[in-house]
């Protein structure tokens, strides 16, 4: 129980880092406080103590709320941080097979969620119930569920590797800056002309096929040079293709049109990205534009 008090925290940090909006300071070693502070509790409070029965000791009781209540606290903070708008099982799902680190990091914070309810209510039947007997079954439940968890997620991690890629995977397969850079200008080229990201199937192997570059290294190529992985990419311009429609007073195509018009197969995933780009939702944007536009020609 003791290293599940610094759960939390991780799960705040690795969200922040796959948003790319972590970036250590000194004062982030304050969230280590609470894991330290229960070490050296532990220590004096245990340290001249036999063993002890769970539902008879006040300090296991309040340790335990205490842990559950931060580490849901770090989830919601996470949450706060995604930005989510209206959420569905099928946007997240084709979401996920495209690499999104946004349906990835969903599935983490709802696997946890799990998780923390089905570790309150077993803490909660020990506590009440004071039935020895039970505790093998409770536990065993729990054990399960997190068997299933971390194999679902290996099991995401060999079908999706994409998922989970950074940039510092090609330390040992670096490309020249020359040669980076010749690449980024054909791919850039490739990208204004033939507009691949409006083709919402399209893939790092049509891209890299389509301008005679190695699968392997166009991935290197967008990591290493946008910090970021292909559907990330995509996504990008898939983004501008929107803002540029939705600034357009012109453009008399709804939202949903032009959600698809920019490459975005769902509702869901537009929605996410595009707040999470521009901090509005698509109607705040153009009513934005609309109220801007209009004040210059008065």
């Amino acid at each position: 129980m003791l290293f599940t008090v610094y759960t939390g925290p991780l799960i705040y940090f690795y969200t922040l880092s796959l948003l790319k909006k972590f970036e250590f300071h000194r004062v982030q070693l304050l969230h280590a406080i609470p894991f330290a502070g229960m070490i050296m509790f532990l220590m004096l409070y245990n340290s001249g103590s036999g063993n002890f029965v769970i539902w008879q000791s006040p300090l296991d009781l309040y340790t335990t709320i205490l842990i559950l209540a931060g580490n849901f606290t770090y989830i919601l903070f996470s949450i706060i941080k995604l930005q989510t708008n209206p959420f569905s099982v099928a946007g997240w799902f084709n979401n996920l097979k495209k690499s999104s680190h946004i349906s990835w990091i969903q599935y983490i914070l709802f696997s946890f969620i799990i998780l923390w309810i089905l570790n309150l209510n077993i803490s909660a039947i020990w506590m009440i119930t004071q039935k020895p007997e039970w505790c093998a079954y409770s536990r065993s439940i729990y054990t399960l569920t997190a068997f299933i968890f971390l194999g679902s997620i290996q099991f995401i991690l060999l079908l999706q590797p994409a998922i989970y890629s950074f940039p510092g995977k090609y330390k040992n397969a670096p490309v020249d800056d020359e040669k980076k850079a010749s690449y980024r200008k054909i791919l850039n080229d490739y990208m204004e002309t033939m507009k691949p990201y409006t083709n919402p199937d399209v893939t790092l192997e049509k891209v890299a096929k389509d301008i005679s570059v190695n699968t392997r290294t166009l991935s290197q190529i967008i990591n290493e040079s946008f910090n970021n992985n292909f559907n990330g990419y995509i996504n990008e311009f898939r983004i501008q293709e929107s803002l540029k429609q939705l600034s357009d007073l012109r453009n008399k195509k709804t939202i949903l049109e032009i959600l698809y018009d920019s490459g975005f197969n769902s509702k869901s995933a537009f929605y996410s990205e595009f707040k999470k780009y521009t901090a509005v939702t698509p109607q705040e944007y153009r009513n934005k534009c609309k109220l801007e536009q209009q004040t210059m020609s008065n």
